[in-house]
Formats: C-alpha cells, structure tokens, sequence
C-alpha cells in the first residue's frame, strides 16, 4: 500500500486527473467552506442551489418545464434562491425519473455521463446517468469517509 502522503498528494490526483474528475478542486472548496460562519455557509449554498437549478433549466427540458411552473427566477442575472422558492417546486418522484428519463439527462455534459441504475428493490430498477462532477463528489465523500475512520482508529 502506497503511503498516505504519496496517496494523497500524487496517486489519487493523477488517477482523478486521467478519470477528468475535478475531484480536488472540489475537495479544496470543501476544505474552505467548512470554515464559513452559518450565513456565509448559508449564502454559498443559495449560490450553489441557484446554479445547479440554471444548469437544470438550461440542459433538462423536463426540470427547465417544472422550474419555470413552479415561478422560479433563475435567470442569468437573477438573485439566489431561497428555501421558500425552492418549496414551490413539486417534489421528483422515482416514476417521474422512470417516465422523463430521456427529457431530464444532460446530452452533451462536458466530460460526458455514465449510465447507472438501482438494484430494483422496489420492483423496477431505477435508470439515471452521473456526470465527472457527480462522480468526483461521491469518490470525495468516500475518501473522506475513509480517512476520517482512519483517523479515529
């Protein structure tokens, strides 16, 4: 097993790296803002909810349809939402995903997406597709949660 400094700083990074997962970059914005006071926390996460939600609305015919229903302004210029906002919008549910499959994916998502589905405990499988930024969230969360165990052993 590689040491955890050649781990940390040259293996994984290179391995994210040929993946074109900005897994660090976002390991270093995590590493910033867990810092932040409670409403600076607060307004970085209305930023990042607005963003996700222009994205959706840009490249998902299907949310873009629901957010504009639903009378949310995310504009290129618009304030960001809020909470309350964000409650006008009905909640998705796993026969909406089943259904819209097609009219909710990103086509062209830079780096493109990998198809993944649920085992299908429920009856049917549930079919959705992840992004390099999904992927490199949740190998991020992992790691952490890894190193974290590590730290408490």
């Amino acid at each position: 097993m590689p040491h955890p400094w050649l781990s940390r700083r040259i293996v994984y990074p290179l391995h994210e790296r040929l993946l074109k997962r900005p897994t660090f970059a976002y390991l270093e914005s995590l590493e910033e803002s867990q810092w932040l006071s409670r409403a600076d926390l607060e307004r970085l996460q209305a930023r990042k909810l607005t963003r996700l939600l222009q994205t959706a609305a840009k490249h998902s015919p299907w949310h873009a349809e629901r957010i504009q229903a639903a009378g949310l302004d995310v504009g290129a210029n618009c304030a960001p939402v809020t909470l309350e906002q964000l409650r006008r919008l009905p909640v998705m549910t796993k026969q909406d995903a089943r259904v819209n499959v097609d009219r909710m994916r990103w086509v062209n998502v830079p780096g493109g997406a990998s198809k993944y589905n649920t085992g299908g405990s429920s009856g049917e499988p549930l079919v959705f597709y992840f992004g390099r930024s999904r992927q490199a969230s949740e190998t991020l969360a992992i790691a952490r949660l890894i190193c974290g165990a590590r730290r408490q052993s």
